[in-house]
């Protein structure tokens, strides 16, 4: 095992980047849950207006730049061990996964503390450490689909609600004439780039939706190929994504 020392952030990247062996990631997260039930033991376990405060710093418009503040207000308020284990708990989108793996190491009122935490300001900060890493605050975080059929007329109405990480929320609907004329301008878009390098996500879900939207609306059936697992409509085979992986979005 590393020993503990001025090389810590370094060992909370390699973490974060899954680099830490069983032992020192052990070790890690010992250490942090230890400096964590001292501070809350210090304030004999009323941790409310700790709460307050570190709320105050991150009741603020969402941008790159508040992550940098919460981070400072963590580390002044908590050291910084505590702040870092605040930090990687936020990177996990559900939260209660890595507090679980942390809850054996924390005395009842630090576990309660850190869920306070995460329910109040979880949301915040986990859009906040995505705006510092891609600096792109128009990103899509959530898109919701609603799709209506009014009994009377037939008509449908097809609605789709974005929100974004920089807290907007966009509402786009019509009829489905109308959502494929901007699907088709979308992918008109996508064409554009022109480089596969620019998508780093796994592009199989996309592919799988092209494909089952070509069936849809051609009427022709995907057929999967046994002998090398793609998939076929009108002739035209998937390609399986490639490329590298999605950035961690902690830095």
């Amino acid at each position: 095992m590393q020993p503990m020392g001025a090389d810590s952030d370094e060992r909370w990247t390699q973490l974060l980047d899954g680099a830490l062996d069983d032992a020192d990631r052990q070790e890690l997260l010992t250490t942090a849950a230890a400096e964590l039930n001292r501070v809350v033991a210090d304030r004999g376990g009323d941790c409310r207006g700790l709460l307050d405060a570190l709320g105050a710093v991150a009741d603020q418009p969402v941008t790159d730049q508040l992550w940098d503040d919460v981070n400072r207000g963590f580390e002044l308020a908590l050291g910084a061990n505590p702040a870092r284990l605040v930090n990687w708990l936020v990177l996990d989108a559900s939260f209660a996964s890595r507090l679980a793996v942390v809850r054996p190491m924390l005395d009842p009122p630090a576990v309660a503390f850190l869920t306070d935490l995460l329910v109040r300001l979880g949301d915040r900060l986990e859009r906040a450490s995505y705006l510092f890493v891609t600096r792109s605050e128009h990103d899509w975080r959530l898109i919701n689909r609603e799709i209506s059929v009014d009994r009377s007329t037939g008509r449908v109405t097809v609605r789709l609600k974005i929100s974004k990480y920089n807290g907007e929320l966009v509402v786009i609907e019509g009829r489905p004439d109308s959502i494929l004329t901007l699907a088709d301008a979308v992918l008109t878009a996508v064409n554009a780039v022109a480089d596969r390098n620019a998508f780093v996500q796994d592009l199989t879900p996309f592919m799988e939706t092209v494909e089952q939207t070509v069936a849809m609306l051609t009427g022709e059936p995907v057929v999967e190929d046994a002998g090398n697992g793609a998939s076929t409509v009108m002739g035209r085979a998937s390609v399986p994504g490639t490329g590298p992986p999605a950035p961690t979005p902690y830095r």
